[in-house]
């Protein structure tokens, strides 16, 4: 049952999978089936009009008739109505069929090859005791003709083969029967003369002084050879043990003969009180003297009486030997008699059963040409006509309804079989379980494409300006998770990189939100803008160019460089007015700048440039404690997400985990995560490197600007 669930669980994903990449595919699902629909009924409307017409004749069970008041059958089988079908469609028939067309005078100028060829694309078939004649042709009358000659050419035919059947049985029967009859006598002269010069009488066999004696031979020698087994056995038996008394009084042999078994007796019960005694008595007192004697003096009968037997046994086998040999004799004397009559036995077996066969064919064939002269006499009239063909109203071919199934269906096919080809060739992440399973990376978080009319910024304020939107339930699920791996409690705050593998892949929005959430928890923020080249979200929350990061690169202490935000607990620190990047990304700069940040701010979120198009996070992954790398679904290439991991791990990254950003609809459905939070879809964020600005009231101009 378990397997089964599992079973039925894997089939359910992988339908889920198949209806998602063909809603993906929606117009190579829809177009080709439509086209190959078009297509169908485009050839079927240009093919010619075929009319079919159905004549049947009729095949009967028996043929009746009363010879003397007495009913005779003639029965058919369902393998000769089958071979009667095939005889239907022999060229035999069709040419007799085309002839009889021409004759009626109904061919409207068709020659008898012109009728023959649509006959051969004719069919014919089975339908109970009827065969069923279906001829083809353009013009509906003549397709009629058509069907009633042919049916009418098989009656004749079959009347044909029936009348030549019974000449040629009843000939055949005549000629073959005295030749059987004549070798039947033939046989039995043979045994007649065998016995007569043998003298072998069967009856005699069993009985025979000859048979007899080699029976009573063989008997006495199978007896005396088992005898002398037995006796090779018991003697090797002794002399295995002849030093054993007791082992010898204990053999079956010995239990048989009664003084041996008398003694074995005794000499038990005279040890048992000699044993008994000793436990009593001193040693060499008068009694134990005198049943130690006792019993030496029955060990020495029995030894005298186990010899004499002994004796006995050699005697015996050497009798049983000399009566083998004697019978043996006897039995070589008798050999050449029994042979030369079981070769006789034997003979005469060949030759009864030679006369026994020849009667018995000589017997059926006669039997066979009695039944042939009745059936002679027979008024035969197995097949008949039975349904004239009628002209038919309507074409049968060509088939609209089969026509254009089999042409949507073979749409679907190719639709299938292009999306399959589409979704193989697309390399790209598609969701959280494929990096997961395929790619063996940590994804912490997935986040589904948000509806144009639900955002503004390209989403860079949802955890601000819209808290009621469903996504961020995801976004504050990697807040905790980071928050309970990596927050410090001796005072030391943590420091958190999110990047991603190339541009357009939603990196800037999610530690913009990410940072808001820490500070919306009460943690105090510090977002950092690395992104040196876009400056992203430096622009996205109006940060004077005047101060930044080239401030504290000068020397300036990172409280003064710093600029509050109007969110609380946030603070954000630009890297605005930096001309070269490579200044940021000195180790010594960061090093410093990230050891003040976390004596001052409990969380620090790095915004920083794609790890494979630039360096400059190369240099940061080291100092924080974990990194987050956002892919873009359906965006975000398996093999970028592989150089990125292998990127992060030279740079000696301390913990690393993936976020899949902008999940459409349907690769939600098929996903382990967000699947039934009722997001909205259909927007993108934007493939630029910079994202952009959406619209915004002017009163959030100012607030941020402020």
């Amino acid at each position: 049952m378990e397997h089964s669930s599992e079973h039925e669980l894997d089939l359910l994903r992988l339908m889920r999978l198949a209806w998602a990449a063909t809603r993906r595919h929606m117009v190579v699902a829809t177009l080709l089936p439509l086209l190959a629909l078009s297509l169908a009924a485009t050839y079927t409307a240009y093919q010619t009009p075929l009319y079919k017409a159905k004549a049947s004749a009729f095949i009967e069970d028996q043929s009746r008739q009363l010879i003397k008041d007495v009913e005779v059958g003639y029965y058919l089988t369902r393998d000769v109505i089958q071979a009667q079908k095939v005889l239907a469609g022999t060229d035999r028939v069709l040419e007799r069929a085309a002839r009889l067309a021409v004759a009626g005078g109904k061919n409207k100028g068709e020659t008898e090859q012109e009728l023959l060829g649509w006959l051969g694309g004719s069919s014919v078939g089975v339908e109970g005791q009827l065969i069923t004649f279906h001829a083809v042709h353009e013009d509906p009358d003549l397709a009629a003709v058509l069907a009633n000659a042919w049916c009418k050419a098989f009656v004749q035919e079959m009347m044909e083969r029936e009348r030549a059947g019974k000449v040629y049985t009843r000939d055949f029967l005549s000629s073959e029967i005295p030749a059987l009859r004549n070798a039947w006598i033939q046989k039995q002269d043979e045994l007649l003369q065998f016995q007569m010069e043998s003298s072998f009488d069967p009856k005699d066999f069993e009985t025979h002084p000859v048979i007899r004696k080699h029976n009573e031979l063989s008997q006495k020698l199978n007896d005396l050879e088992t005898r002398r087994i037995e006796l090779r056995n018991d003697l090797a038996l002794w002399e295995q043990h002849q030093d054993k008394v007791e082992t010898l009084l204990q053999m079956p042999l010995t239990q048989k003969d009664t003084q041996l078994s008398e003694l074995e007796k005794a000499l038990r019960e005279q040890r048992l009180k000699l044993m008994q005694a000793r436990l009593e008595y001193a040693a060499g007192s008068q009694l134990l003297v005198d049943l130690s004697n006792q019993v030496k003096l029955l060990e020495e009968q029995a030894r005298e009486s186990l010899e004499a037997m002994k004796r006995r046994l050699t005697l015996e086998m050497q009798r049983v030997e000399a009566n083998i040999a004697e019978f043996s004799r006897a039995r070589e004397a008798n050999e050449k008699e029994y042979t030369a009559l079981k070769s006789k036995e034997a003979r005469y077996r060949v030759l009864s059963s030679e006369v026994e066969r020849a009667k018995r064919q000589y017997d059926e064939l006669a039997q066979e040409q009695g039944a042939a002269d009745v059936v002679g006499r027979l008024k035969f009239a197995s097949v008949q006509d039975w349904e004239p063909a009628v002209a038919p109203d309507a074409p049968f071919h060509p088939n609209w309804r089969k026509n254009l199934m089999l042409g949507f269906l073979l749409g679907v096919l190719l639709a299938g079989m292009l999306i399959f080809a589409l979704e193989k060739m697309d390399t790209t992440v598609k969701s959280p379980l494929e990096l997961k399973e395929r790619l063996g990376v940590t994804v912490l978080g997935a986040f589904p494409q948000l509806h144009k009319r639900e955002v503004v910024e390209e989403g860079y304020f949802l955890a601000k300006e819209q808290p009621d939107l469903a996504v961020l339930e995801q976004l504050k699920v990697v807040r905790n998770s980071l928050t309970i791996s990596y927050a410090q409690s001796n005072g030391s705050g943590m420091v958190v990189l999110v990047t991603s593998a190339r541009e357009g892949e939603g990196k800037s929005l999610v530690s913009n939100n990410l940072a808001i959430l820490f500070a919306q928890s009460g943690w105090r923020t510090l977002l950092i803008d690395l992104d040196v080249r876009k400056s992203t979200l430096s622009r996205a929350w109006k940060v004077p160019r005047e101060r930044g990061m080239q401030d504290l690169l000068q020397g300036a202490g990172l409280a003064q460089c710093v600029v509050p935000t109007v969110q609380p607990n946030l603070d954000i620190l630009s890297s605005s007015g930096i001309r070269n990047a490579s200044e940021v990304s000195e180790a010594a700069a960061l090093e410093r700048l990230l050891k003040d940040a976390r004596v001052s701010y409990a969380t620090v979120v790095i915004d920083s440039p794609p790890i494979l198009l630039v360096a400059d996070a190369f240099h940061v992954v080291r100092h924080c404690d974990a990194s987050l790398v956002v892919v873009r679904s359906r965006l975000t290439r398996k093999a970028n997400v592989l150089q990125a991991v292998e990127v992060l791990h030279r740079a000696q990254a301390r913990d690393m985990a993936f976020i899949v950003n902008g999940l459409g609809r349907l690769d939600v459905e098929t996903s382990e995560y967000g699947y039934g939070y009722g997001y909205g879809y259909g927007y993108s964020y934007g493939r630029g490197y910079g994202y952009g600005y959406g619209h915004k009231s002017k009163e959030k101009e100012e607030e941020r600007g402020a």
